[in-house]
């Protein structure tokens, strides 16, 4: 009697957890658990500016040591009783060079043997997990496209790039970030309309995921009849080959496959089910506001009624894709306006998001400027340029085709090449490059488009070149009241019109790298020009700059800080996810101008540029934060007095 008590409680307990087990494989309530968490681990571990810090101390040793190198180089040429001693501290100072190359070596070789150590363990656990049967349907797809990022974009260039690679990393856990456990979804949308689409959405998809594995079920069976054929004439005959052995295992494979499916089919229909019956009773409720919104003020132009209704912003971005997918996001395809581009880059899509997107469900941040007209255009692509740079002790020279467009008139300066599109092993220092007249023409005509379409804010996350179309260009879209609020930049190093040589020396590429020296040299002769420019920086928190971020320097009167880190938005067609950097905090400001524009039309944008450099909270020195964090409400207040005027 005991033990049959025993075993009913023993076979409810077992139906009980595979019930829960079942229920959790819902993508309504997708349990990415422990899994998705421990790689979440993982880049906790190594964070994107891991080597950033080492990198900076290792830096400015080098320059130091290069300093004193140019010194006694000097006391060596001009002789006397010390010139020995002289050439003796040149060979020490040489040897720490080298020392500090190995030091950085080390370094990274460490990361590359740790790091993959981590990642290869996290895949091989998530591999097995799926070819148990323990991930399906969408929990099984997203963990197999993250898989195959992760080889891709990864481990394939982990060793000849760790720094790329790790950026990289970084990338694909932002973006693909699973969506939360959402039961009920009329605690979810903000509208009831929003839900009934959710609704038949997930209808359709379970449908047509249901046909798929009845489809794939049936040609399974029709494979297995056909092995089971051949299983046949092979035994009747002699075995050399062990034939029999091979058939009988592919039979074996494609039962298996049969059982995954058949769950899956049971995991549809239940789910099929269950949307068919949902009832959807939903009153409208509010998106939630995000505290960095209300600090920096802008909630608090939204509470006033302003939308961006009337504006029209230009963006200039990324033109080509990184990851997925190749079309636009769908919660701001009505905001761009005739003649738009798409963006289809999920870095375009994520800043067109910022300023435009619109919300469906509670934990969608609503655009700053969500009804403001955008116009998205990519910066031009660039025929070839000839370049020379610095690498492995050498001066070398390449043709490129689709160089970055800020080469203009970079002749003395030095710029790292950071392209996505080819995984370079070691940064090159830019020394000079062939002047592009092409390039500058192009760039100017992108900038006369949005002209022409009445616009008088352009945002953009890319350095310009300054060919004198370009110059001419820009002074017109400002003499029009128009602003170019530009992302400063994400290398955590002053903007400077300087490149730091030493006679007899390489250039030391960390130290510049990520900077445009051409541009900022343009800049700094020409006041009039400066004018039409707001610098970018990005807040980690409301009182301090990421460290990641480009910091003032020499725009200091030019330049603010805005939310650039973790800031969700829009990305690839449906999806949402958050992204950092100083690309993300040029559109807060974008935005906000279209808010103070629609509030006071009596003001240019350039204008209202003004104001908000001139309201912005100081945050400390200016050199690294400029005029400081950008302040909303003020900057209204003061444009109510100045615009009315």
């Amino acid at each position: 009697m005991t033990l049959r008590r025993f075993s009913t409680f023993g076979f409810l307990l077992i139906g009980l957890l595979f019930s829960l087990w079942y229920v959790s494989l819902s993508p309504e309530n997708p349990d990415y658990g422990r899994g998705w968490q421990e790689l979440t681990d993982i880049s906790k571990i190594y964070p994107q500016n891991y080597f950033l810090k080492e990198d900076k101390k290792i830096t400015q040793q080098q320059i130091d040591i290069q300093k004193d190198l140019g010194e006694l180089r000097k006391c060596i040429s001009e002789g006397g009783d010390v010139a020995a001693d002289c050439e003796g501290l040149v060979d020490f100072y040489t040897d720490k060079l080298t020392e500090l190359e190995d030091r950085r070596k080390d370094i990274k070789d460490k990361f590359i043997e740790e790091f993959e150590k981590r990642l290869v363990s996290w895949i091989i656990k998530i591999q097995k997990k799926i070819n148990l049967g323990l991930y399906l349907g969408l929990r099984s797809g997203f963990y197999i496209e993250i898989l195959d990022l992760l080889d891709e974009q990864v481990r394939d260039i982990l060793v000849d790039d760790p720094y790329t690679a790790l950026d990289n990393f970084h990338n694909i856990v932002r973006y693909y970030t699973p969506p939360p456990k959402n039961k009920d979804i009329s605690k979810v949308f903000i509208k009831q309309q929003y839900a009934q689409e959710y609704r038949t959405q997930r209808l359709n998809y379970h449908r047509n995921e249901l046909q798929d594995r009845v489809t794939l079920k049936k040609d399974n069976l029709d494979s297995i009849q056909s092995l089971k054929n051949d299983l046949s004439a092979a035994q009747k005959k002699p075995d050399k080959n062990n034939l029999v052995l091979d058939i009988k295992a592919k039979i074996k494979h494609k039962e298996d496959e049969i059982q995954l499916y058949e769950e899956d089919i049971k995991y549809h229909k239940h789910a099929l089910k269950k949307w068919k019956n949902e009832t959807i009773q939903l009153k409208d409720q509010p998106v939630k506001v995000h505290p960095m919104d209300r600090i920096l003020g802008v909630q608090s132009l939204k509470d006033r009624g302003l939308s961006g209704k009337g504006t029209k912003v230009g963006i200039i971005d990324s033109p080509s894709e990184f990851v997925k997918p190749f079309h636009t996001h769908k919660d701001f395809l009505k905001n761009l306006g005739k003649g738009s581009r798409k963006p289809v880059h999920n870095h375009a899509i994520h800043v067109t998001g910022i300023v435009a997107a619109k919300a469906k469900t509670v934990f969608d941040r609503l655009g700053v400027a969500n009804n403001a007209t955008i116009y998205f255009l990519p910066y031009p692509s660039i025929d070839k340029v000839k370049v020379t740079y610095y690498q492995d002790g050498h001066y070398k020279t390449f043709y490129d085709l689709d160089y970055s467009p800020s080469l203009g008139e970079l002749v003395e300066g030095v710029k790292e090449r950071r392209k996505l599109s080819d995984f370079l092993a070691k940064p090159r220092a830019v020394v000079h490059s062939q002047y592009n007249e092409m390039a500058d023409k192009k760039l100017a005509n992108t900038i006369r488009k949005l002209m022409n379409k009445g616009i008088k804010i352009i945002n953009t996350s890319f350095s310009l070149s300054m060919g004198p179309n370009i110059v001419q260009s820009i002074k017109e879209f400002k003499n029009k009241g128009g602003i170019i609020v530009v992302a400063a930049g994400n290398d955590g190093t002053k903007l400077d019109d300087k490149a730091l040589f030493y006679p007899g020396t390489p250039p030391i590429v960390e130290y510049q790298k990520g900077i445009d020296v051409g541009l900022m040299r343009t800049l700094s002769l020409d006041p009039e020009l400066r004018q039409a420019f707001l610098f970018v920086g990005s807040l980690d928190t409301p009182q301090k700059l990421a460290e990641y971020s480009s910091q003032a320097g020499i725009m200091a009167k030019r330049y603010v800080a805005a939310w650039g880190s973790n800031v969700p938005s829009t990305m690839g067609r449906y999806g949402r996810g958050k992204l950092s950097g100083t690309s993300m905090a040029a559109p807060m400001v974008s935005g906000a101008i279209s808010l103070l524009q629609e509030a006071f039309p009596a003001c240019t944008p350039n204008q209202i540029g003004t104001i908000i450099l001139k309201t912005a909270r100081t945050m400390g020195d200016p050199t690294v934060t400029g005029k400081g964090r950008i302040d909303l409400e003020d900057a209204y207040t003061k444009a109510n007095k100045f615009c009315k005027k």
